[in-house]
């Protein structure tokens, strides 16, 4: 039994992988932003204290946290850095309580390690 959590979709239109004439061939980005995170710090998802793993529109990837907490990591194409924002959902409406921009691939579990610690 696998201790580590996968990404499942949201329901929605738009939560295939996003292919583009610009960019070629184009890779489901929650699932590398989960690779990369694991691939940084195995037991970061247990101190975070992720219980699930969503993806949204092709480029986001969600964590939802213990204590009403959500994680959302969304890719910048552009820059080809991250925007993470760390806050709670009350009411059917995400509040942020901290966030952070261009977080390269390499920086994402310091970055989100910070920003929990702010939050």
């Amino acid at each position: 039994m696998s201790t580590t959590p996968t990404v499942r979709p949201a329901t929605g239109p738009a939560t295939g992988p996003a292919t583009g004439p610009a960019t070629g061939p184009a890779t489901y980005v929650p699932e590398i932003a989960l690779n990369q995170i694991k691939a940084l710090d195995y037991w970061a998802f247990a101190r975070w204290g992720v219980k699930d793993v969503l993806s949204f529109n092709g480029d986001t990837l969600q964590l939802n946290c213990a204590r009403g907490r959500r994680i959302l990591v969304t890719l910048d194409r552009g820059t080809d850095t991250y925007r993470i924002s760390v806050g709670r959902v009350r009411n059917f409406e995400f509040r942020e309580l901290a966030s952070d921009t261009g977080a390269h691939a390499e920086d994402l579990v310091i970055a989100i390690d910070t920003l929990i610690e702010r939050a």
